[in-house]
């Protein structure tokens, strides 16, 4: 059976965090969900880290780096889920999101995305809690959307978003931006809402 959900997290030369941000993860993922690290080139251990997780993480590490635009973009192509969560390598989830968000796309008939609110993660990972997280899922149209999120569509770690919504080529326009993000959530809700 492929997972629901593929949790992708694009990475560069910040080893430390990542395996922070993948210590928090990795203890609450279901069958239903895969983890993939992008990893953009780094010259640090992150390669080396990646592989001592073994099977827990796939991976892929590129030669070159290709800018943070493009590796988020990949993160699109990246595993079998039918909805990808791009979570930024210094994000730390909240104990339960993972479970939110394969609830959600239960409870509102597989959307086109889901944008996670920013108290879903930590903003000072020295304040960091393994709390759950209050959801409070709304469901809103795309006018809503705009009008909810704003300029927090940027936010990577925000994005949960249906594969086949998203209009790649309209997306690969905003590379050199960084519009990645909101280009990815907006295109979704123009394709598909």
């Amino acid at each position: 059976m492929d997972p629901v959900l593929t949790i992708c997290i694009p990475t560069f030369n910040r080893r430390r965090l990542l395996q922070q941000t993948l210590e928090t993860l990795l203890p609450t993922l279901t069958e239903q969900a895969e983890v993939w690290v992008l990893d953009n080139g780094s010259t640090d251990e992150t390669w080396e880290y990646l592989v001592s997780l073994g099977n827990l993480v796939k991976r892929v590490c590129r030669e070159t780096d290709i800018g943070a635009d493009r590796n988020i973009m990949a993160c699109l192509a990246a595993g079998q889920g039918k909805y990808v969560w791009i979570l930024s390598d210094d994000d730390l989830p909240c104990s339960n999101s993972v479970k939110a968000i394969l609830q959600a796309i239960e409870a509102f008939r597989e959307p086109a995305f889901l944008f996670l609110r920013t108290d879903w993660q930590d903003e000072k990972l020295s304040k960091y809690s393994t709390a759950p997280v209050q959801t409070g899922w709304t469901e809103v149209d795309r006018n809503g959307y705009v009008r909810e999120v704003g300029v927090y569509c940027t936010a990577v770690s925000s994005i949960v978003v249906q594969r086949g919504c998203v209009d790649e080529d309209y997306v690969s326009r905003c590379v050199g931006t960084g519009l990645v993000p909101a280009a990815i959530m907006l295109s979704a809700a123009a394709r598909c809402n």
